[in-house]
């Protein structure tokens, strides 16, 4: 799938130093523990039974290609499953991916690096994505659209993108992994809506009815004790 930094500052004082060696080290994984395979095996097993039924959705596994396999491979995940959602009654068409792995790997390969890197043009900017979900709780993303004109003809689409490591979804606005030093494993998922031909606008809007429905759904399969299980830490702290 080819839908596939910390600036160190200069401190004054030895305590301001010493504050700023944390969070380097922290977010460069220096004092990290690696050896959180465990953690990733069982996210990886939760993720064999993403939920294909829900609502009106149907969804089915997109079998993976040399290219995507290749793609993943270099972002380094741990686990990874490409789905596509039909509704029964509109023919709606959505694609899914879920990702496992690292905190700094999940961090990274956000889609506005990664498309503009496969040829993609940036239609608007990151924006924030907000929504309430069918059970109450509030997921944050990211959100941006993104066209590429070939031979083939046009690719347009809108992407959403979250993560998680205990069912709460956030979405800080950039590679920030002192956010994501708080757990050593983390979930990434991303919704993408095609869109037709070059319509140059598109509303992330249009995908809260899918993502408020589908988001309980997966999260209850990832976190079947409840949000807020994998331990006692509130990640939608920014």
């Amino acid at each position: 799938m080819k839908n596939i930094h910390l600036i160190a500052a200069c401190a004054l004082t030895l305590g301001v130093v010493g504050v700023s060696t944390y969070y380097q080290g922290m977010a460069t994984e220096r004092w990290s523990n690696h050896n959180d395979s465990e953690a990733l095996n069982a996210m990886a097993e939760k993720m064999k039974s993403v939920p294909l039924e829900f609502g009106e959705w149907e969804g089915k596994i997109i079998e993976d290609t040399p290219e995507s396999l290749d793609g993943y491979r270099k972002a380094r995940v741990k686990s990874h499953v490409d789905l596509e959602y039909t509704h029964t009654r509109t023919g709606e068409k959505l694609r899914v991916t879920l990702v496992c792995g690292h905190r700094n790997h999940i961090a990274q390969h956000t889609p506005d690096q990664c498309m503009v890197g496969a040829g993609f043009d940036k239609v608007d900017e990151n924006m924030t994505f907000n929504a309430v979900l069918e059970d109450g709780v509030s997921l944050q993303g990211r959100t941006m659209q993104f066209m590429k004109r070939g031979e083939e003809g046009v690719i347009n689409q809108r992407m959403i993108w979250t993560w998680t490591r205990d069912g709460r979804w956030i979405g800080p606005a950039a590679d920030n992994r002192v956010v994501f030093s708080a757990h050593p494993a983390w979930y990434k998922l991303y919704v993408t809506m095609p869109l037709a031909g070059s319509k140059t606008k598109s509303d992330a809007d249009e995908m809260k009815p899918f993502v408020r429905e589908f988001v309980p759904a997966l999260t209850k399969i990832l976190y079947p004790a409840g949000i807020g299980s994998d331990d006692g830490d509130d990640a939608s702290v920014l």
